[in-house]
């Protein structure tokens, strides 16, 4: 069977739904079996793809998630990390040591139990980092690694851009407190080698340095005041006072985060692993779909790409 237009003097072509037969002598004829120009064009279409064997299925049988992990959250940090440099910075060779450290680094950012690989395999962390098969021993070594390279990439941080950025940082008793606490998340570490918790020390402070400039880049979306970028030039003893931009911010009823609300609402972006069943006839092979993000999710990963590293 095939569809045919047959032309209708000044009317729309007819659409014809016929077969080809043979008659008693042989002869290839054709006859209509529907007239199909009442019908809306789109389904001719389908019917046309139909007949010429192509096969169709409903949207929920087409394919199936077999695997889900969040990525934006993850996807956020790298850029980060891809803007500051921060591979060259651990070491100019590639290698899985160096992927190891970048993987420990995005951890702590990311409030990931650490140093444990296995319970980050909910997010693409691992897949990125090409971590398949390591474990706690791996990143023990990786720690190892790190702290004989640690002088060079000290010097490396050590250039005038680092030292005006960290001019810039709270003041001391804040600092303090945020080392403590957040970022590097440092607390009293109880470990055999005096190395291992040098190391340990030396990944969060670094995991800091990348978590800073994010601060930074999305200080319009979180509960910072934006004119207010802590210069050297403050004086600690003047009362604080809203700027305008801050007020704006707080009456305007957008939706203002903290850091880790930030990550948390990027997480929504998810990389799905999708195949097609066998039954529907489609090819089986595997492919990547990411969620399409939001237009704050976009906001958030472009303003990121405004470090400079």
């Amino acid at each position: 069977m095939y569809i045919e237009s047959v032309p209708n003097r000044n009317s729309p072509p007819a659409v014809l739904l016929r077969e080809s037969y043979r008659d008693e002598n042989g002869r290839v004829k054709k006859r209509t079996l529907a007239n199909l120009s009442c019908l809306d064009s789109g389904l001719i279409n389908l019917m046309r793809r139909h007949l010429k064997g192509e096969t169709f299925v409903s949207p929920g049988e087409a394919f199936k998630i077999v695997e889900s992990k969040t990525h934006g959250q993850v996807e956020a940090v790298l850029e980060a990390m891809r803007r500051l440099k921060m591979a060259e910075l651990i070491d100019p060779q590639p290698s899985p040591r160096r992927n190891q450290v970048l993987a420990m680094i995005a951890a702590r950012i990311l409030a990931l139990q650490f140093p444990l690989p296995r319970f980050w395999r909910t997010t693409s962390l691992p897949c990125e980092f090409g971590l398949e098969g390591v474990d706690d021993d791996d990143l023990d070594s990786a720690l190892d690694w790190l702290l004989e390279k640690q002088s060079r990439i000290e010097a490396g941080l050590a250039d005038e851009e680092c030292v005006r950025r960290y001019k810039k940082l709270p003041p001391g008793e804040r600092a303090f407190r945020t080392v403590k606490m957040a970022g590097p998340q440092i607390r009293p570490l109880h470990h055999p080698l005096e190395g291992r918790a040098r190391a340990r020390l030396f990944l969060g402070l670094l995991s800091y340095y990348v978590e800073w400039h994010m601060r930074e880049a999305w200080r319009e979306l979180l509960f910072s005041d934006e004119e207010q970028a802590l210069e050297p030039t403050c004086d600690p003893g003047a009362p604080a006072r809203k700027s305008a931009s801050a007020k704006k911010k707080a009456a305007g009823g957008a939706i203002v985060h903290s850091f880790e609300s930030l990550l948390a609402d990027l997480s929504g972006i998810v990389r799905n692993v999708c195949q097609a069943p066998a039954k529907t006839g489609l090819d089986p092979v595997a492919f990547t779909l990411t969620t399409t993000p939001t237009a704050g999710q976009q906001k958030a990963l472009a303003l990121l790409k405004t470090i400079n590293g």
